[in-house]
C-alpha cells in the first residue's frame, strides 16, 4: 500500500500526509475545516469518514485527550494508521458504517460529508472510494445527524461543511434532530465572488445566537485563521 502513495504536507502544520492516488485526497475543505474545529484538550474527538486522517491531525495540534476516526474500507484506514504513526500521533481506527459505530459519547464530531445525493447511477463514481467520499449512498443526511446526536455529548459540538445550495436542507434536518447552528463561516472563491462553501458547527440546543465568523478565500491561505486556530 504504502508503495503506491505520494507524500503532500498538511497545510498549517509541520505533518506529513500519505495520500493514495485512488482514493480521496485531502481539499481546500479539509483545509478550512481542519482550521475551523475548536478543539479543546479534554475533548474526545470523532472523526466520521476519516479517510487519510486529516482531519484528526489537525485535531492533534491541539493535545484531545482521545481521537477516533471510522471508515467504510480497512485499505482507507490502512492509510489514516500510517499517516498516525508518521507523525507520531496516538489515534483509534475502525472499520465501521456510522449506523453501526458504538463507543462512548464524544465531545467533539467532525465530517466531510458526501455531498451529492444523485440517485443516478451514471453520475456516480466507478471507483468505490471516491464514491462513498462523495455519494449520500452510504450515508445520507438523516443518517447523519442521527447517529451524530446518539453519539454526541449534550454539550458537545460537531463541525462540519457543506455547499450553500445545501443548506436549507441542512438546517431543516438539523432541526429536526435538536441541533442548532451555533457557528457558521462562509468561504469564497475570491472576493466578489459566489460562496463556494459554508463551515457549520452545531449543538444541542433549540434556541439561541448563530455566530458568523470572518469569510475566507480560496485564493488567500492566510485567511484561513491558521494564527488563531493552531
Amino acid at each position: 500500500m504504502k508503495g503506491n502513495m505520494h507524500m503532500d504536507y498538511l497545510h498549517g502544520t509541520d505533518c506529513q500526509i500519505l495520500q493514495h492516488p485512488d482514493m480521496f485526497h485531502s481539499n481546500s475543505d479539509t483545509e478550512l475545516l481542519g482550521c475551523f474545529m475548536h478543539v479543546r484538550r479534554k475533548d474526545r474527538v470523532l472523526d466520521i469518514g476519516t479517510n487519510n486522517g486529516a482531519l484528526l491531525l489537525y485535531a492533534a495540534k491541539h493535545h484531545p485527550c482521545y481521537m477516533h476516526g471510522i471508515d467504510l474500507f480497512e485499505e482507507v484506514i490502512q492509510t489514516a494508521r500510517a499517516n498516525a504513526e508518521l507523525n507520531r500521533v496516538e489515534m483509534h481506527f475502525t472499520v465501521s458504517r456510522l449506523q453501526e459505530f458504538q463507543s462512548d459519547p464524544f465531545d467533539l464530531i467532525v465530517c466531510n460529508p458526501p455531498y451529492f445525493h444523485t440517485q443516478n447511477e451514471q453520475l456516480k463514481n466507478e471507483n468505490r472510494y471516491l464514491r462513498a467520499a462523495r455519494h449520500q449512498e452510504y450515508l445520507c443526511l438523516d443518517d447523519l445527524f442521527s447517529n451524530v446526536r446518539r453519539l454526541l455529548k449534550d454539550n458537545g459540538r460537531f463541525d462540519t461543511v457543506y455547499r450553500p445550495t445545501d443548506l436549507f436542507r441542512v438546517f431543516t434536518c438539523a432541526r429536526q434532530y435538536g441541533f442548532f447552528c451555533n457557528r457558521m463561516r462562509v468561504a469564497y472563491a475570491a472576493e466578489n465572488r459566489q460562496a463556494k462553501t459554508v463551515l457549520l458547527e452545531f449543538q444541542k440546543k433549540k434556541s439561541g445566537e448563530t455566530r458568523i465568523e470572518a469569510p475566507a478565500f480560496l485564493n488567500d491561505r492566510s485567511s484561513y485563521g491558521w494564527e488563531d486556530s493552531l
